[in-house]
């Protein structure tokens, strides 16, 4: 009978082991999600722009036909006009700005709303997947050049 009594204490002892194991999973999915975060993030070259706080001086100008689209945390700018746009600051809801280097005359580009941030180096609230956080509207868009502010277009896309 010794020997049954061995197979009986082995098997209690795995079934432990497994109890143990089962019990770290959600540690082992926390971590394994916070170094995903961490990676992906890491190789991100965001241009925030921390101290800049809006120009309420500046010289307000006539809107132009640049659409504003915001899908998630990203916003796609498509410009209708035959005019480029070199190095300039889009601030949104006159609080958050972002460099842009470049947006030609018809074409379009997107831009991640994470890479945006206010004066006080706060990100914009963009939302996306792991976001804890409700995600901040998007209702006003403006490029900033040396001659002043240049409205855009902001397009709202409600669904259901």
């Amino acid at each position: 009978m010794p020997v049954i009594r061995q197979d009986l204490t082995a098997h209690q002892s795995d079934r432990r082991a497994l109890r143990a194991g089962i019990a770290s999973l959600p540690v082992l999915i926390g971590v394994l999600a916070f170094v995903s975060v961490e990676v992906g993030c890491a190789g991100k070259s965001t241009q925030l722009h921390e101290g800049q706080s809006y120009p309420y001086t500046a010289d307000l100008l006539n809107p132009i036909e640049v659409m504003v689209y915001r899908e998630g945390p990203t916003v796609e700018l498509v410009n209708h006009t035959v005019h480029s746009y070199k190095d300039f600051n889009l601030w949104i809801n006159e609080r958050y700005v972002r460099q842009i280097p470049r947006l030609e005359a018809g074409a379009s580009i997107s831009v991640s709303l994470h890479e945006f941030s206010d004066e006080h180096g706060e990100a914009f609230r963009a939302g996306g997947l792991l976001s804890t956080r409700k995600p901040e509207p998007l209702t006003k868009a403006e490029i900033e050049t040396d001659e002043g502010l240049i409205g855009l277009l902001v397009v709202r896309l409600d669904r259901p």
